[in-house]
């Protein structure tokens, strides 16, 4: 091993152009694991949401009492609803994400722009008919949020090589 004598004016420079191409490397490839990992998280949330909510429901009318004859033929008098019926799956159709970037920072978001209060009222529960929670955004997002870790992860090694 030699004696290696370095003025702090040069190793100072040295660590700038270090740290420059360092971060050259980060920001040009910053864009792409956000991406895939907001894509992870819409198509998760959409998933849970599917599994969680999916129902028919009728919409409209009041219940009638009327007489309902059973493939055995026995009559019963039941309540029906007269109304439409609703399929479920609007909502988890409406789910999007969008990537925005600003320099060194690459941010994202995943949500339902056309039902906006939607999803925190179905993630918490409510009190107006005492809707119970149904927890669908917390696993996407964990689903999400490890995928972005390993993906920059993955950009800071690459840099951290190429410098």
């Amino acid at each position: 091993m030699t004696d290696l004598t370095i003025e702090a004016d040069e190793f100072g420079r040295t660590l700038e152009e270090l740290f420059g191409r360092l971060q050259l490397g980060i920001q040009s490839n910053i864009e792409e694991p956000v991406e895939q990992a907001l894509t992870v998280g819409e198509k998760a949330w959409k998933a849970y949401a599917r599994a969680v909510l999916s129902k028919s429901y009728s919409r409209g009318g009041w219940g009638k009492k009327r007489t309902v004859y059973t493939k055995s033929g026995r009559r019963s008098r039941a309540t029906h609803w007269y109304g439409k019926t609703i399929k479920t799956g609007k909502y988890a159709r409406s789910i999007r994400h969008h990537l925005t970037s600003r320099g060194m920072l690459a941010e994202g978001e995943v949500g339902s722009p056309s039902m906006p209060g939607l999803p925190h009222l179905l993630e918490k529960g409510h009190g107006y008919y005492h809707a119970d929670p149904h927890v669908h955004i917390a696993p996407a997002a964990e689903e999400a949020f490890r995928n972005v870790e390993r993906g920059v992860e993955r950009v800071v090694e690459r840099a951290i090589n190429d410098a």
